[in-house]
């Protein structure tokens, strides 16, 4: 099984979320705590959540990512992407479509 892993703060775990349900790839999202909407969004796609210390933000959270021996922005983005455009789908199409220029 493919996975995906990302530290986000939310906004781009609630897409990757959507993108892998649609795709029936599992998704674990790591974030600081104290954003439960965003977090019950990730979850309503079936995604699982590790939160992270508040107090941290996301520094705490890319200490955990670090685990998975993912810890680089651009990383994270790719690894995400690469997964997505195996799946060849419309959805995939459009994923690779998106500037991630800011992030790479």
């Amino acid at each position: 099984d493919k996975k995906i892993i990302c530290a986000t703060s939310g906004n781009l775990g609630i897409s990757l979320s959507k993108l892998c349900k649609f795709e029936k790839l599992k998704l674990t999202i790591i974030m600081p705590e104290g954003n439960d909407k965003k977090k019950e969004l990730i979850e309503k796609e079936e995604a699982n959540v590790i939160e992270t210390d508040r107090d941290e933000g996301m520094k705490g959270s890319l200490k955990v990512l670090n685990k998975y021996k993912l810890n680089k922005e651009s990383d994270r983005i790719k690894n995400a992407l690469k997964i997505i455009s195996n799946t060849k789908s419309d959805t995939a199409l459009l994923a690779q479509k998106l500037d991630f220029k800011g992030f790479l």
